[in-house]
């Protein structure tokens, strides 16, 4: 998700840069799109193509770090 991030990023910086009438021209959809697959990668996640194996997003990271803060409490009994 950091690498989608950090895209995402540059993608953002490098529209910033343009100008009204450089962000209308054909060009400039390519950045347009790269920065809505990384969105959608750091949101949802992906499957990589070479291993075929779920690369998760911030979607999931919301589901599951519930479990990281439920902690078992047991009674201390000295030995």
């Amino acid at each position: 998700m950091k690498n989608w991030l950090g895209q995402l990023h540059q993608d953002a910086l490098q529209l910033v840069d343009m100008t009204y009438d450089q962000l209308l021209q054909l060009s400039s959809l390519p950045i347009l799109d790269d920065l809505e697959l990384q969105t959608r990668y750091a949101y949802a996640g992906r499957t990589d193509p070479g291993t075929g194996a779920l690369q998760n997003g911030a979607a999931w990271i919301f589901d599951n770090v519930e479990r990281l803060v439920t902690i078992d409490v047991t009674q201390y009994s000295p030995s």
